[in-house]
């Protein structure tokens, strides 16, 4: 949570100033995390999309965070999602 209040004014300075309030970030990056240290282990559909491994099911939130980021113009900040995936990779290989 720390990492994304700390990088996401410098990637999105197109919008007014955020304050990271909610964990979403940093569960995000615990998802990210878990799901490199889970394997290529095949998981099950979602919502109809076939997901092969965990973490290209990481990419796809990332993705759809992202997206999310540059259609929406809500409350939520989105791209905060995003960032704290990749934060939680980062680590990972960092510790790895």
């Amino acid at each position: 949570m720390i990492g994304t209040g700390l990088i996401a004014p410098f990637i999105d300075r197109s919008r007014e100033a955020r304050k990271v309030v909610g964990a979403s970030c940093g569960v995000c990056s615990v998802i990210a995390a878990a799901a490199v240290l889970k394997g290529p282990a095949p998981l099950l559909s979602v919502h109809g999309v076939n997901v092969m491994t965990p973490l290209e099911l990481v990419y796809a939130c990332i993705a759809l965070s992202v997206v999310r980021h540059v259609v929406t113009r809500n409350r939520v900040y989105h791209l905060g999602h995003a960032i704290g995936f990749v934060i939680g990779l980062c680590v990972v290989d960092w510790i790895g």
